[in-house]
């Protein structure tokens, strides 16, 4: 089964993990992912999963140990990266290396560059409190690009948690 102290595991030693601001995220949402990964449906191998906002890859290292699917990639552009770009995942600990690729673009704005139907599902946790307009076009373009039967694991954080309420 999925575990905090499995997942934590899973985690910490890799590259992406080593940061002191890094650490401290990851205590704080390792709860959240955990419940996130509890929540996917049976995947198989031929199963596409696509992760929006997938920086800083904790989750994406945890769909890499606990499923087979396969993922695919989406972050929000920014200046050095406009298309997309490359992920190096190193765990020296546990001697795990992935090198994926991933795809940018505004999810509030532009169409997804996926053919509809494409994904048995679409991770988007973390992300919808974010945007600046209306989460109406994201939401669309989810639907279009899930196939049918598929499944939205869609999660925000907790208000009521002290420091958000502080915030």
């Amino acid at each position: 089964g999925i575990t905090v102290e499995g997942a934590r595991q899973q985690l910490m030693g890799s590259g992406h993990c080593s940061a002191p601001h890094q650490i401290d995220y990851l205590n704080k949402a390792l709860d959240r992912l955990v419940v996130t990964l509890r929540l996917m449906p049976q995947l198989g191998p031929d199963s596409r999963v696509l992760e929006l906002g997938a920086s800083p890859y904790f989750m994406t290292a945890l769909l890499l140990h606990y499923f087979s699917a396969q993922l695919e990639l989406a972050n929000e552009p920014y200046w050095l990266q406009v298309d997309g770009g490359h992920v190096y995942m190193l765990n020296r600990k546990l001697g795990l290396e992935h090198h994926f690729d991933y795809k940018a673009f505004n999810i509030e704005t532009e169409p997804f560059p996926y053919e509809d139907g494409s994904f048995e599902t679409v991770i988007y946790c973390e992300m919808i409190e974010h945007l600046m307009h209306d989460p109406t076009h994201s939401l669309y373009e989810i639907h279009r690009v899930l196939k049918p039967g598929g499944h939205l694991i869609l999660s925000t954080p907790n208000p009521f948690r002290l420091e958000n309420t502080v915030k």
